[in-house]
């Protein structure tokens, strides 16, 4: 019974196959054929242009002296070297793109608080910002000091300043990331003579700088822009306040310096954090098990301050026209920064400018000659169509479908079409000699 029963509906699921099979693959080659017939029709696609290729300025000092053109509504016009903004803007700055960031490598230590003394440094600070913190300060503590000078503290409120901490400890990023979500980092300013064990402490809560810290390149990022006006540029200016520091005190520079002696003067600060993060950033400075500095990717600290100018002083002004050197066959245009401050100085200090080079426009006598030919090929055409014009009572009416063959593509029939796509025919071809080769075995089984 279950034989017949199979050899019953063999037929059938065979055939059922087959009818769901084969029309499926012609389905899908008219689809296919049917969209790269009419792809044609669509504007074609353009990528999205590239930045500009930058070129170095040893490539445009050979043309600095050379007379140039600009091309404005396919007219060539001279300029002449005065009127060159790039070669102006050139020729007005001494100073020609100096670097937007600086580092600065400090020296540091690292400390372990001894828990016994309540009124050293670590446990004072767990009691006066008790309530501050939501997390467990450590008392592995690290100590660096920053020096008092012009580098760091010209210009101080055009720039930010970043303190970068290598991680030491070899640890999955994930728990880096987690636990500087977690924990924050205390920065405090001591006198030089403070002793972190055995001295008393003594400050407000106020002399804290809490800060929070991201993940950047393997290093830990924070930023101290107000550590280094509170205590380190405030310091330098000594005649101003910490709300007054501004960068016209560059004036007053040399005469502070020679009074006072700031610039070989420092201050020392310590960081305190998490045992999470300390056992990550901090090397101790006493191994008691030397199996444990296996998982130690560096045995040294290490502590740089990034100095960096602010955004909104680094944005570009839009892009000169192009100058074309006709002589050399060779084109360019350069931009510049805004320089969005009244600052002068600033401005003279950290000017930049980028140079590219663009597609060559041909010069003057060029562009006769293109127009000259121009005036040609028009000629010929009107000439030709006056022909035409003066034959058409000789020749008879003429044929509509010439007269408008140059204006409109040709008609083609859907049977043309099949026959002149390649694919869609051995589509076809294939397909129904399928059809012819089922029909075959089905009348065999018959």
């Amino acid at each position: 019974m279950n034989i017949n029963y199979y050899n019953k509906y063999k037929k059938f699921r065979l055939i059922l196959f087959c009818f769901i099979f084969f029309p499926y693959c012609l389905i899908v080659q008219l689809i296919g054929c049917i969209k790269l017939k009419t792809s044609y029709k669509h504007e074609p696609i353009l990528l999205l242009k590239n930045d500009e290729r930058i070129i170095s300025l040893n490539k445009i000092i050979p043309y600095l002296t050379e007379e140039v053109f600009i091309s404005k509504d396919n007219i060539m016009t001279k300029i002449n070297v005065e009127n060159n903004i790039c070669i102006e803007l050139i020729k007005k700055h001494e100073i020609l793109n100096t670097p937007i960031e600086h580092f600065f490598h400090f020296t540091n230590r690292e400390y372990t608080i001894d828990l016994r003394n309540n009124d050293n440094i670590y446990n004072y600070t767990k009691r006066i910002l008790n309530n501050k913190l939501d997390f467990e300060l450590c008392n592995k503590i690290l100590s660096f000091t920053i020096p008092i000078n012009y580098n760091i503290c010209s210009f101080p409120s055009y720039h930010n300043y970043f303190l970068y901490i290598n991680y030491l400890k070899d640890v999955k990023i994930e728990l880096i990331i987690s636990a500087l979500e977690k924990a924050k980092f205390l920065f405090l300013k001591i006198p030089n003579t403070f002793n972190l064990n055995t001295t008393h402490a003594n400050f407000n809560d106020n002399d804290y700088i809490i800060e929070k810290g991201i993940l950047e390149n393997d290093l830990i990022k924070i930023d101290i822009s107000k550590i280094i006006h509170r205590y380190i540029c405030k310091k330098y200016y000594l005649n101003k306040s910490d709300e007054q520091i501004n960068d016209d005190d560059l004036r007053q520079i040399n005469n502070n310096n020679s009074n006072n002696d700031i610039s070989d003067k420092e201050i020392k600060m310590v960081l305190m954090t998490s045992h999470t993060l300390s056992d990550i950033i901090i090397f101790p400075s006493i191994i008691q098990n030397v199996q444990a500095l296996k998982h130690y990717k560096n045995i040294k600290n290490v502590v740089k301050l990034k100095k960096k100018i602010k955004k909104r002083y680094t944005e570009w002004e839009n892009w000169s026209p192009c100058y074309n050197v006709c002589n050399n066959n060779f084109s360019y245009k350069c931009r510049y920064y805004k320089c969005t401050t009244e600052n002068q100085e600033f401005c003279d200090q950290n000017f930049h400018m980028n140079f590219s080079e663009c597609p060559f426009t041909p010069c003057e006598d060029a562009i006769k000659k293109e127009n000259e030919k121009k005036e040609i090929e028009k000629d010929k055409n009107k000439s030709i169509i006056i022909n035409h014009e003066n034959n058409r009572d000789q020749e008879g009416p003429i044929d509509d479908e010439t007269m408008l063959r140059y204006r409109k593509n040709k008609k083609i029939s859907f049977f043309m079409w099949i026959i002149n796509n390649k694919k869609l025919s051995l589509g076809l071809l294939i397909f129904f000699i399928s059809v012819i080769v089922l029909i075959c075995i089905y009348c065999y089984i018959k």
